[in-house]
């Protein structure tokens, strides 16, 4: 700020230092790991079977509709894959004339990644 008001900086080299760490990625994997144990710590979530009304709605709930969500998920994740393979393939082979073309398997990956934790969810209702 100093310096936008045409003023030399006079911070400490220690405080510059601290300002490149910022946009490392080293340090928002480290904040965000100590930010997350944190809040865990704080709120300690309790599990379904420790809750009687939780473990009595999920006693209620049917189990043969999470296995059918289950399976129709994973016949999905199934095409997405090779959807993402097949998109990979062709993308490995024109990276080099364009290198901004990497990022058409970003989606297809979304996807994948949604597509496992929705499987997931319902696998464990099962």
């Amino acid at each position: 700020m100093a310096k936008c008001m045409g003023q030399d900086s006079t911070a400490p080299k220690a405080w510059s230092m601290q300002a490149d760490n910022v946009h490392s990625p080293l340090f928002w994997a480290v904040s965000t790991g100590a930010f997350s144990t944190l809040a865990y710590a704080c709120l300690w979530p309790s599990s379904c079977a420790a809750a009687s009304v939780c473990a009595d709605t999920h006693q209620a709930v049917p189990s043969n509709l999470n296995m059918h969500a289950v399976s129709g998920l994973s016949m999905v994740l199934l095409m997405e894959l090779m959807s993402l393979v097949s998109t990979y393939q062709g993308v490995r082979e024109t990276s080099a004339l364009a290198p901004e073309i990497r990022s058409r398997c970003l989606p297809s990956l979304l996807l994948i990644l949604m597509y496992m934790v929705h499987i997931g969810q319902h696998a464990v209702f099962t």
